[in-house]
């Protein structure tokens, strides 16, 4: 079973992976049929990155900054971990 791990972004975004639960704040939901990636537009000083988190009856996005963006794409890559290893 994958072990936990937390990632804030910001002060109004905190994610959690426990187990076989997500949670953004909270709200919680099985990560099995969970996906996460982070994304980026723009170039230069307008880039913006984001996490995003989606899954059966929910969808959570949240910008990150360039200082958490590693940080964010290890978190991503745990839930689905996490989320493969309940495929069906």
């Amino acid at each position: 079973m994958p072990g936990g791990a937390k990632f804030m972004a910001g002060v109004q975004h905190r994610f959690a992976l426990d187990g076989l639960t997500i949670r953004h704040n909270r709200e919680a939901h099985s990560v099995r049929g969970a996906r996460a990636e982070v994304q980026s537009n723009g170039f230069g000083l307008t880039r913006r990155s984001y996490l995003i988190i989606t899954g059966p009856g929910f969808s959570w996005s949240a910008r990150i900054d360039s200082v958490t963006i590693g940080k964010a794409t290890g978190f991503a890559a745990k839930v689905n971990v996490a989320a493969a290893g309940l495929a069906d």
